[in-house]
């Protein structure tokens, strides 16, 4: 985050060395802006309302629908799709 932002985060919060609320925590010191897609593994009521007061663009439940999945990250990005880095700036 601190060497470029990403046009989009997807994490997990059930991560085996790092606690994934923890890190979106630190992100959103970093940077509110970036959209942030959570899969989780387990659907735990209270990890869903956690993630959502620290600000995140979706909730997904594993096993999720790739088609719904596709969709939250078109919403989630700006143009609706990533960024390749070699778009020229929008203006007149």
């Amino acid at each position: 985050m601190k060497r470029g932002r990403p046009d989009l985060i997807v994490l997990d919060p059930q991560m085996k060395e790092l606690d994934g609320l923890q890190l979106l925590k630190q992100l959103r010191v970093i940077d509110q802006a970036t959209p942030v897609i959570i899969v989780a593994g387990t659907q735990k009521t209270q990890e869903a309302v956690e993630v959502l007061k620290v600000g995140v663009f979706a909730y997904v439940p594993k096993p999720c629908d790739f088609m719904r999945f596709e969709h939250l990250v078109a919403l989630a990005l700006p143009s609706g799709r990533p960024s390749t880095g070699d778009e020229a700036p929008a203006g007149p």
